[in-house]
């Protein structure tokens, strides 16, 4: 997982929020034990969300 790369929320089981629906891109990695990952969600609301890479399954990868 790499700044640039399009990824959507892991789905685990009994989850059915509205956000496993939604794309983003990472914007920003901090590279710790959780590796949190800076996501813009390309949702109506713009949201950016730091997340646990764990719970990130990338769609597309950044090629650069």
């Amino acid at each position: 997982m790499k700044v640039g790369d399009l990824v959507r929320y892991t789905r685990e089981e009994h989850s059915n929020g509205p956000w496993f629906k939604w794309t983003g891109i990472i914007i920003d990695q901090t590279l710790g034990s959780a590796r949190y990952q800076t996501v813009r969600w390309l949702n109506p609301m713009g949201a950016e969300t730091s997340t646990p890479a764990k719970h990130l399954t990338v769609i597309s990868e950044n090629k650069s």
